[in-house]
């Protein structure tokens, strides 16, 4: 599947005419991410990200459409709990996606028309994201925004009207102008903020005809730099092909809690063993979680930052424990130096296991648990954390409490709603104040 096979897929999109299974995924996509990015904007990398846009244009209310990308991208993801697919690279590419298609609407589309387009960037940012990993590039790893910048790339261009040949510049251009995506803690993370942005960027240059309007894009060969990851043999396997007959987003994993997908499984070990026991997290004396070869590096406690709360099993659990839930706001700073979390974390100790098998297709990290309360040890293993296709959960209560969290009104009718209202909500987050929380 080259660029242009994409971008003819991408034209060729319509709503009415796509599997109501799809429609329906899209639907809760758009609702979950618009959840994230609400709670977004009570955090420190989204207000960190809103005084950046004070200096974009001389002010927020006249800041870039890339800018304004930036920022929303950043809500999305502030505090993990964005979407993601574990075959795509374990990519999160709604986080990208949609606010890219918020900052570039020109206020004409149609509700239709942002549902098509998001469509359009999920199917194409999950391929990039296969075609990115290591198994197949033989590069190192490249995080979510190098691959969901492409696909944002291509949904902006489409959702504003490009012909084919623009969606496939958009999609080339984005290619070479896109962030490396390295994992970097704090608030920069996997370059999901810079993705959106650059993807608009890329989206508008394809309009005003950047690249030449019919003109091939060719790169050096032989060459010492890297090939686009469309442009490699590899972009011709059934994954990475089959567009518009295999529908990649429906095997999106959602997430229940703010944090690393790969503590969810965790997560939902010691909530179970809990429940099943009738014990508190007072009870519990110490916590054993064996886990993949890698991660038991992802100890941090104190955290220094939110994002590294986010990649901490002690931490989450610790919430889990001493508060019997796991919300955005534990991982603001008066949570993160809350003594009853801090307390309950030092309880878990984390163990590698060569029995826990690598990431497989469409599951969820696996992990089990050993809870020591009065002389008893419970031990569970949980392989399909929720969210995963084997283990769905409603989303409505998820979009409820992020909502709330940003503080605004009438948020329940809002994902119904057309994207201008979309925009029309979102911009006083933009434009207001410091909104972050202590």
């Amino acid at each position: 599947m080259s660029a242009e096979a994409a971008a003819s897929f991408a034209a060729s999109v319509r709503w009415s005419a796509l599997p109501l299974r799809v429609r329906d995924r899209a639907e809760s996509a758009l609702k979950d991410t618009l959840g994230c990015l609400l709670a977004g904007t009570r955090s420190e990398a989204f207000a960190a990200a809103r005084r950046a846009m004070a200096l974009d244009l001389g002010g927020s209310r006249g800041s870039s459409a890339a800018m304004r990308a930036f920022a929303l991208a950043i809500a999305a993801s502030a505090f993990d709990h964005d979407d993601g697919h574990y075959e795509g690279g374990g990519i999160h590419p709604g986080s990208t996606v949609l606010p890219a298609l918020l900052a570039a609407s020109r206020g004409d589309e149609s509700r239709e028309d942002l549902l098509a387009a998001l469509v359009v960037g999920y199917e194409i940012a999950i391929r990039a994201g296969y075609l990115l990993m290591p198994q197949l590039s033989g590069g190192s790893y490249r995080c979510t925004g190098a691959a969901s910048v492409l696909g944002a790339a291509a949904a902006v261009a489409r959702y504003r009207g490009g012909s084919a040949d623009t969606i496939a510049r958009a999609i080339r251009i984005a290619a070479a102008h896109g962030p490396f995506a390295s994992l970097q803690l704090p608030m920069v993370k996997e370059a999901i903020g810079q993705a959106a942005s650059s993807a608009v960027t890329a989206a508008l240059l394809a309009e005003a005809g950047f690249g030449g309007e019919g003109v091939p894009f060719l790169g050096i060969a032989p060459s010492p730099f890297d090939t686009p990851p469309f442009d490699t043999p590899q972009a011709a396997d059934t994954f990475a092909s089959r567009l518009g007959e295999s529908w990649h987003i429906l095997n999106i994993y959602a997430k229940l809690w703010p944090c690393c997908r790969a503590i969810h499984g965790a997560l939902a070990s010691v909530e179970a063993i809990l429940a099943q026991q009738g014990w508190s997290g007072d009870q519990v004396e110490r916590i054993e979680v064996e886990v993949m070869p890698g991660l038991a590096a992802l100890d941090f406690l104190p955290p220094a930052s939110a994002d590294h709360a986010q990649f901490s099993f002690p931490f989450a659990i610790g919430c889990l424990l001493a508060k019997g839930v796991v919300l955005p706001e534990h991982f603001l700073p008066d949570g993160r130096s809350d003594a009853a979390i801090l307390a309950a974390g030092r309880k878990v100790t984390l163990v590698e296991s060569s029995d826990l098998s690598p990431l497989a297709p469409n599951r969820s990290y696996p992990a089990a648990v050993t809870i020591h309360v009065a002389g008893t040890a419970r031990r569970l293993r949980v392989d399909d954390a929720p969210g995963s296709l084997r283990a769905p959960f409603p989303l409505d209560r998820k979009y409820r409490a992020n909502a709330a969290l940003s503080g605004a009104c009438d948020t329940a009718a809002l994902p119904g709603q057309s994207p201008a209202a979309l925009v029309a909500a979102l911009t006083p987050f933009l434009v207001s104040p410091d909104r972050s929380m202590s």
